[in-house]
């Protein structure tokens, strides 16, 4: 009996960590993990047409080393945005999967967030995908996402 209940929690704490990932058709970003109340709410009829485009899930790979997905949760203006920022997993950057929801903001039809580790990254829409760009001082990476899921 003493045996089973490790197995059993193994086992349990095992499908909340799968059911935390997610894949992407391409394949890019089944190691990131997103959180479980994940929810993209269509912006409303006073949000500006250049600013609607951003809602929704987004992947790509940062400087084609670390999986990235961006998801828009909802824009409540030009000044209130809710993301989820999303990574993978990249060794050779000593990087472990995440996720956070951040605050952003547009301007000059730009989404910018401000990370809590002090990177700015900025989403820019062109023709239906991202050009991104992460600057964090010394590390600056670019990743081109386009729309998933």
């Amino acid at each position: 009996m003493r045996m089973f209940v490790p197995l059993v929690l193994a086992a349990l704490i095992s499908l909340v960590f799968s059911a935390c990932a997610t894949t992407s058709p391409s394949g890019y970003n089944s190691d990131v993990p997103l959180p479980l109340d994940l929810k993209i709410v269509p912006p409303n009829s006073s949000v500006p047409a250049e600013y609607t485009g951003f809602s929704g899930k987004w992947e790509g790979r940062w400087d084609n080393t670390l999986n990235h997905i961006l998801v828009v949760e909802e824009i409540k203006g030009s000044n209130a945005v809710v993301v989820v920022y999303a990574w993978g997993r990249a060794p050779s950057w000593f990087i472990d999967p995440g996720w956070g929801r951040a605050k952003g903001q547009f301007k000059d039809n730009e989404l910018i967030l401000n990370l809590p580790n002090g990177a700015v990254v900025t989403y820019r829409l062109n023709n239906g995908v991202l050009a991104s760009e992460y600057d964090r001082g010394r590390y600056f990476a670019r990743a081109t996402m386009k729309r998933s899921g």
